[in-house]
């Protein structure tokens, strides 16, 4: 995938899952210095940093890995720097068996592009409390 072209998705999803985030009530954070995160959110107590990534069948492996390793970073460096707990979120704009449901217990993630993915990967996040 050309890179102005990967640029131009990763952008978009980026824009779609902050979108999806405001209307259920949250306030995406985009970052004002380092780390360079995608998105970041609260819920509750709980800082969620998303790391945003288009893939390809030729480069989803290897983008998965490069996303785990940057948002793990990006959780680590942002909740020091604002003193709270912090959690990893993946958000790909295709499907991956890759990440089955033992990953997802211990890490957020949403394959697709689409509001009813995202609101089906950020919903169970919120149990009973509305998204602050």
């Amino acid at each position: 995938m050309k890179l102005a072209v990967a640029d131009k998705r990763h952008r978009k999803i980026q824009s779609r899952f902050a979108e999806e985030l405001t209307r259920m009530g949250s306030t995406p954070l985009s970052p004002t210095g380092t780390p360079l995160f995608d998105v970041a959110w609260y819920i509750n107590d709980t800082l969620y940093v998303a790391e945003v990534k288009s893939t390809t069948a030729e480069n989803q492996e290897t983008q998965l890995r490069l996303a785990l390793g940057q948002v793990l970073r990006y959780v680590e460096q942002l909740g020091e720097r604002l003193g709270v707990p912090g959690k990893p979120f993946i958000v790909v704009d295709t499907r991956s068996t890759m990440a089955g449901p033992a990953a997802h217990s211990a890490w957020g993630w949403v394959g697709g592009t689409d509001r009813r993915s995202f609101r089906s990967a950020i919903r169970p996040l919120t149990s009973s409390r509305p998204i602050s």
